[in-house]
């Protein structure tokens, strides 16, 4: 995850490297035979000037040919009699005029000192009066152009690298931030991942994440939406009945005021049963819920939730069967709200299952998974209805036209079983009926 700052630092270390080896490459280029020359001694220079002399001599060159040709843009030799002058009869530089004349004592009102420090070497030559040679080495008038070239290039080098660097970082920020007004807006729908391109840093995983959030906002305010508008839907009924039944109460006889008394009472505990179920439903979509998960055997849990489906099933002419192969089966259970789900489960069997006919509730460890099955003998499900089945309150066409409910169990056993870890799912039986599936981590004993 640490990519950008790789690329930052990549970035500002290549630039370095790219303007120190350019600094080297152009100092030696321009300056190799200079540097080279400073390396040597400046005694061992002036005897390596004098030696040639003296060989160009040997061989009939004048001192004052020699002395013009080796001078050069680098270096000027002169060649002094002794009066101080040259040989080759050129002018001699004012520091070094003020310099012969200080010594010689015909500078009674000397300058200031000489900036640079003269060595006069003696040259002896046959037939030659004695000489003295000055060698002076020239600066460069180049040379602050080339340091200032270097230092530019180095300026500039560096600045488009960090223009570059800084548009590559704020480019994708600059989409975020237009993002998140377009969002404060209330557009859901605004995406920045494709922004980025194929980066794969800090900043494209930011977009990514920025992606999902607002899916996610998106959901919710959807989800929220369709639950006022459901919720609103569910409750109009119970409402309107319970309105029908004080109107009747009003104009009914002291014989008919228990009945309407009796259905009033029984509206009126459907209706909170139905908001229980819409609080807590609300409550695992809207809200990050911290169950307090305890290290359970699920057989001993579910035991007296299956006495009591039993009694209900027995009522209506239908059975429940429980079968577990092993025991202890231990999982980490929120156990209150656990079987709650399943009791949504098995009521909805119940209700679906035909008389003379049995809900089947099967426990099983299946490669360290508790699966526990519910199962019935009815119609089951029409097969484009099977993925929407677990969504709040959604009943399926068969549902809709035989049984009463507002559809809000099986979205509440979904919501409780996945803030358990788990997994739920609904398959239709070859035999027949609907086949109700949840699978949560098994635990060691």
């Amino acid at each position: 995850m640490n990519r950008l700052f790789l690329r930052i630092w990549l970035a500002n270390w290549l630039v370095f490297v790219v303007v120190v080896f350019s600094s080297i490459f152009l100092f030696t280029l321009l300056r190799e035979q200079e540097i080279q020359q400073r390396l040597i001694p400046p005694h061992i220079r002036a005897q390596q000037l004098i030696d040639k002399l003296q060989g160009a001599v040997a061989q009939g060159e004048s001192p004052a040919k020699w002395a013009l040709k080796v001078s050069n843009k680098r270096q000027t030799v002169y060649l002094l009699n002794p009066q101080g002058q040259d040989i080759a009869e050129r002018a001699l530089p004012d520091f070094v005029q003020q310099r012969l004349d200080t010594a010689n004592g015909r500078n009674f009102a000397p300058k200031a000192a000489p900036p640079r420090r003269l060595r006069f070497h003696p040259v002896a030559l046959p037939g030659e009066p004695p000489l003295r040679l000055l060698n002076i080495r020239h600066r460069s008038r180049w040379q602050l152009f080339y340091s200032a070239v270097m230092i530019g290039f180095a300026f500039l080098g560096s600045g488009a690298v960090a223009v570059l660097l800084a548009r590559y970082i704020t480019s994708p920020i600059k989409q975020l931030y237009l993002a998140t007004e377009r969002i404060a807006a209330g557009d859901f729908q605004s995406h920045v991942a494709d922004s980025v391109g194929r980066r794969k840093d800090e900043i494209a995983a930011l977009a990514r994440r920025f992606d999902f959030m607002a899916k996610e906002l998106d959901s919710a305010t959807k989800n929220q939406q369709n639950l006022l508008r459901d919720v609103s839907h569910e409750l109009r009924s119970p409402l309107a009945r319970m309105q029908l039944i004080a109107d009747m109460l009003k104009h009914s006889s002291d014989e008919g005021r228990g009945e309407l008394q009796g259905r009033l009472s029984k509206e009126l505990n459907e209706l909170e049963s139905l908001i229980d179920e819409v609080m807590t439903l609300t409550r695992f979509e809207t809200e990050a819920v911290a169950l307090s998960l305890e290290k359970t055997d699920i057989i001993a849990v579910l035991a007296p939730l299956i006495d009591d489906a039993s009694f209900e099933a027995d009522a209506l002419n239908k059975s429940v069967l429980y079968v577990h192969h092993q025991a202890p089966l231990l999982v980490n259970l929120a156990a209150t709200y656990f079987c709650r789900a399943v009791e949504n489960l098995i009521r909805n069997a119940i209700r679906h299952t035909p008389e003379n006919s049995e809900v089947r509730v099967e426990l099983k460890a299946v490669k360290q998974q508790l699966v526990i099955v519910v199962s019935d003998c009815g119609e089951g499900v029409d097969q484009s209805e099977l993925s929407k089945i677990f969504s709040p309150f959604y009943r399926s066409s068969t549902a809709r036209a035989r049984y009463k409910g507002a559809g809000i169990g099986l979205a509440l056993a979904e919501r409780i079983v996945k803030s358990h870890n788990g997994e739920i799912s609904a398959k239709n039986k070859p035999s027949g009926g609907l086949e109700v599936s949840i699978s949560l981590p098994l635990l060691d004993d």
